[in-house]
């Protein structure tokens, strides 16, 4: 708890203190499973809602995964160079980039569940686009679609599961947003796998893609899931979403939040200056919250894993191994990493919070991906590389991967989340994709250069174990109402 002159920065959003917060006991593992809540903490209503975001970051997922495969064989079938290659698999995060800074927009404006829509409209469209490609154009168009409703729907499931889900059970649904993608991921490359060599393969890869969001589209025209509460509050319905927080928390915690929202009679709480972009750095604690959030979102996407995932059979094969060798890889990695993340979902992430893990996987992300570099510098067998690689995914899996995203929701207040959630995915992806654009191309010119690329990712990874340290506190089982207490104190003291 902040003293002194730390607590008076608590205003306006102050809540109940920590030590009175409930915390999970070791007994509690017994009833957690994965996607459902344990002793009622979230209702049969939130949890159906839950599994519909669920189902469209899966579909994310697979559009993400399968397009790993589907870059290596359009290269060789439509005879396209790499440099082109390098643009299609770029265009893809400066497309994300896009969506993503105008995804926290939409999402204020016209609501999560909206938000959410738009962004499968687009991906079925996309998917479709790139079915139908004839040529690197086509491919592009498509490529450019799809990043943009990727960009789009995953800020809109990171503010629905952050602002619908109970404080203690928020990390696990939280991170069962990455386990949903990862399936999605790793059914992309099993695909890859099984479909290779067929006529017509990496088209009826990319078309099953479309499958998902077409489900997505239909059940939201349905009218389900409902909308955030959160949002609802941000809107000014203050009286709607106090009833629909009723129905997806159990009593207890409704009740307080509901109790949290009554007090807050400060009139700044909602003002203009206090929302949205310019809201981000509102105060010294908002300052500080701006950062962790957005700095763990560059560490994340800086440590490599993304590159890894989308390029890794591009990369196994630049350095001299064939492309079942490297779908096989691909495919290896990828199961390690879902296995990872459901296990960080369903026993570590609500018992030993986020701060350890983070810190604990930075480290690993770090050594590991200096090891890879040695081991391809050295030219050491695929089987060892194979090992490295899922050492790596196993680091990145505990911590980075699937707590980033939730620790980005979760230490922003409702009134800026939007916005910084757009703020930080944006960049991140905008960094990826000029670090994607010249890979391939830096990769083609000599095969040690492979190496070179595993180097910089420790060396980032390295900076990134400090800044966790100094900048990231802990937010477990803090109610999002509660959390801005965790940034009363100035950073280099966590």
């Amino acid at each position: 708890m902040p003293s002194g002159d730390a607590a008076d920065e608590l205003t306006p959003l102050q809540s109940d203190k920590a030590d009175g917060r409930s915390t999970r006991s070791v007994s509690d593992l017994s009833d957690t499973t994965l996607f459902f809540g344990a002793d009622g903490r979230s209702t049969k209503k939130a949890k159906l809602a839950y599994y519909v975001i669920y189902w469209s970051v899966f579909g994310m997922g697979y559009t993400f995964g399968c397009f790993a495969g589907v870059g290596v064989i359009v290269e060789r079938v439509l005879n396209i160079s790499s440099h082109e290659l390098g643009i299609l698999f770029a265009i893809y995060y400066f497309g994300m980039a896009a969506g993503a800074f105008t995804g926290g927009y939409i999402a204020d404006k016209f609501g999560r569940v909206n938000t959410l829509l738009l962004a499968n409209v687009l991906l079925f469209v996309a998917g479709v686009l790139m079915t139908v490609a004839n040529g690197f154009y086509f491919l592009l168009a498509g490529r450019i679609v799809v990043g943009i409703g990727l960009g789009v729907g995953w800020t809109a499931c990171l503010l629905y599961i952050t602002e619908t889900t109970p404080a203690k059970e928020r990390g696990m649904y939280g991170v069962g947003l990455d386990l949903a993608i990862q399936t999605g991921v790793v059914l992309g490359y099993l695909l890859n796998s099984l479909l290779l060599g067929i006529e017509n393969d990496w088209r009826i890869m990319v078309g099953i893609g479309c499958v998902a969001p077409a489900v997505l589209v239909l059940v939201i025209l349905a009218g389900f899931p409902h909308e955030s509460p959160r949002y609802l509050l941000l809107c000014g319905k203050k009286d709607e979403a106090k009833a629909l927080l009723r129905e997806l928390l159990e009593p207890k915690e409704a009740e307080e939040t509901v109790a949290l929202w009554d007090s807050w009679d400060d009139p700044t709480i909602w003002a203009p200056e206090t929302k949205g972009f310019w809201g981000l750095f509102y105060d010294p604690v908002r300052v500080r919250m701006t950062i962790a959030a957005i700095g763990i979102v560059l560490a994340e996407m800086l440590s490599g894993s993304s590159i890894l995932v989308n390029m890794l059979s591009l990369m196994i094969k630049s350095a001299g191994y064939n492309e079942n060798e490297a779908f096989q890889v691909s495919l290896i990695v990828g199961v390690t990493k879902m296995v990872c993340v459901a296990i960080v979902a369903m026993f570590i992430v609500d018992r030993y919070g986020r701060r350890p893990l983070l810190l604990f996987s930075t480290t690993g992300v770090a050594l590991s991906s200096l090891f890879i570099a040695a081991a391809f510098k050295l030219g050491l067998s695929i089987t060892i590389i194979k090992l490295a690689l899922c050492v790596y995914m196993i680091m990145f899996s505990i911590g980075l991967g699937p707590i980033t995203h939730l620790y980005l929701g979760e230490v922003l207040e409702t009134s800026v989340r939007a916005a910084g959630a757009s703020l930080g995915v944006g960049i991140g992806r905008l960094l990826m994709g000029l670090l994607v654009w010249q890979i391939p191309a830096f990769m083609a010119v000599d095969e040690e250069n492979v190496a070179m690329v595993f180097c910089i990712f420790g060396v980032v990874s390295t900076l990134a174990i400090g800044f966790v340290a100094f900048f990231c506190p802990e937010t477990k089982n803090r109610k999002l109402e509660d959390v801005r207490e965790a940034f009363a104190k100035p950073v280099f003291v966590y």
